[in-house]
């Protein structure tokens, strides 16, 4: 009888996950817009706060957010928009200097005595299509952008109604329910992570713009904020955003340039997430590496290119869900790096017993090699 009565629930818990993953993708622009409101609200809410405790009355403190919020988006809409209409134009030109480069491969690999085949790296149609991408990523940057401006709504209402929406689901599932006593102790430090990551990302952006800068490679701006964006994705988000900047540097420049710029883009990755991420955020918890890059694939898959902006931030969340039920604990310990405990054990109210700690897993530690 257990046997059959585990059986079910298995199969029950497969079904349930199916109808989930198929909502996702069915319902991807409208769950993708949701959190993505959520996402931005967490990064904006330690500033709202801050408004807040500093005697600045609820509405005026949202109108300053609102305010902060249209200008950072017009700002983006107009960099991605210029970004795009000066790469269109410059198009020719780039396509040129790449045929020009992989000519230059190709004559190098033949002096070395080496064969390849026959119109490999000098294809006309390997520079087209190499530029075709880069106005591809542009354009599905200003879509991005230009959907910011209808989750801005969105955010201020999350910013409002947040903490009472939380209130309510602990008052309805209860307030000595695992996934109520675990989103207590976790939502401060996603929020707190998730600030933290967004200041040492606008240092990093900062940083590699400066530099690309005084290296002369175009769209230096562009691909600094391009860098603040995907450092949110560890591991393989600072590599994906430093590919247009070192391309353009080889274009334009050779191979030492675009060297230079490899280095200046580890360099200060290395030194702001090795040594001020780690004093700044203290003890955290972290995702595996493996699961890190699997659940990139994944949320992309699911939600299209704003998934791989949200990917750990989805990913906390379904790890938190795991760990607070029996049945899919084991597989939040899976998913983890490590061993330490970094939330200790809650008694919940009424029950005299103790609730298992959260596992290393909730947040990411930061460390991202570019």
């Amino acid at each position: 009888m257990i046997l059959r009565r585990d059986g079910v629930g298995a199969a029950l818990s497969v079904v349930v996950a199916a109808i989930v993953i198929a909502g996702l993708v069915f319902g991807a622009e409208l769950v993708t817009w949701i959190m993505m409101a959520t996402f931005f609200a967490i990064l904006v809410r330690p500033f709202y706060t801050w408004l807040l405790g500093h005697h600045v009355s609820v509405g005026l403190s949202l109108l300053v957010v609102a305010l902060l919020l249209l200008g950072i988006i017009a700002a983006l809409a107009v960099l991605v928009g210029v970004s795009v209409t000066q790469l269109v134009a410059n198009a020719s030109t780039y396509q040129a200097q790449l045929a020009e480069r992989l000519a230059g491969i190709r004559a190098t690999i033949d002096a070395m005595g080496m064969s390849l085949p026959g119109g490999a790296l000098t294809d006309a149609a390997i520079p087209s299509m190499v530029v075709d991408g880069l106005v591809a990523l542009l354009r599905a940057l200003v879509g991005i952008v230009f959907d910011l401006f209808y989750m801005l709504l969105l955010v201020l209402f999350l910013l409002i109604d947040g903490p009472s929406m939380m209130a309510r689901m602990r008052a309805g599932l209860g307030e000595d329910h695992p996934l109520a006593v675990r989103l207590s102790q976790i939502g401060p430090k996603v929020v707190h992570y998730f600030g933290i990551r967004a200041y040492v990302n606008l240092l990093t952006g900062a940083g590699v713009g400066v530099a690309l800068w005084l290296l002369g490679i175009d769209f230096a701006l562009l691909w600094g904020t391009l860098l603040f964006f995907f450092s949110f994705v560890p591991y393989i988000g600072i590599f994906l955003a430093s590919v247009p900047p070192v391309l353009l540097a080889w274009l334009e420049f050779g191979f030492g340039r675009a060297l230079l710029v490899v280095v200046g883009i580890t360099v200060i990755n290395l030194m702001l997430e090795n040594v001020v991420m780690p004093r700044m955020v203290g003890t955290s918890l972290s995702i595996a590496p493996t699961v890190v890059l699997v659940s990139f694939f994944v949320w992309t898959g699911l939600l299209g290119p704003s998934g791989a902006l949200l990917s750990v931030f989805m990913t906390i969340l379904l790890l938190v869900i795991l760990d607070s039920f029996d049945r899919t604990r084991w597989l939040a310990g899976v998913m983890t790096a490590g061993g330490e405990d970094t939330v200790d054990p809650v008694e919940p109210v009424g029950t005299g017993a103790t609730v298992e700690p959260v596992p290393t897993g909730a947040t990411v530690d930061g460390k991202s090699p570019a």
